[in-house]
């Protein structure tokens, strides 16, 4: 499915949601508005934890569920939105796909119509946004849950705070994207 029918189904989606549950989490000093937001028939992902490294590196990870097990989830996106608003604009954004078949990780290029990657195992693929790093960027499962962790190195064009959403295809379709909260890089250290 393509970015451009990836939103259009988000914007169809958006009217089969359930109200949201809204969480707070504090993880290694950052505040996190957790939204988790459960699409009837769809896959969901929970569980977003973000850790501030040294300098502009950040690692994220996400737990996705499927209900008839982790291998079912065929692929999962992570973005950090373009803007400070919390609607999705993967244009200009630090988009990220995990392809479960391939067992690999890509990244938007800038106008977002089109995947760079996969990442080799000893590089990185960059965006004017973000790099997407090789060194802590894996996957793992358990019996319902793909849990994944990127290292992203923002540019100091991408300064300031970002709506991260989410989204993953699983056995029931297509989440739709979830607002997962909001992560702030102030810069280089």
């Amino acid at each position: 499915m393509s970015i451009l029918e990836r939103q259009i189904f988000d914007l169809l989606m958006k009217t089969m949601r359930q109200p949201a549950r809204i969480h707070s989490k504090l993880s290694f000093g950052l505040v996190l508005l957790i939204t988790s937001v459960w699409a009837p028939l769809a896959s969901a992902q929970h569980g977003l934890s973000l850790s501030a490294n040294a300098g502009s590196s950040t690692d994220i990870t996400i737990n996705f569920d499927d209900i008839n097990g982790f291998d079912y989830i065929t692929d999962a996106e992570i973005l950090f939105n373009a803007g400070s608003s919390p609607s999705v604009m993967t244009f200009g954004s630090c988009y990220i796909m995990y392809s479960a078949s391939t067992n690999s990780f890509y990244l938007a290029n800038d106008a977002s119509n089109g995947w760079l990657g996969p990442v080799s195992s000893d590089g990185s693929v960059q965006n004017s946004q973000c790099a997407l790093s090789s060194t802590g960027t894996v996957a793992s499962g358990s019996p319902l849950t793909l849990s994944i962790t990127v290292r992203v190195n923002f540019s100091v064009s991408f300064v300031g705070t970002h709506y991260v959403f989410t989204s993953s295809t699983g056995s029931n379709g297509f989440t739709g994207f979830q607002n997962a909260g909001t992560h702030r890089w102030r810069g280089p250290a």
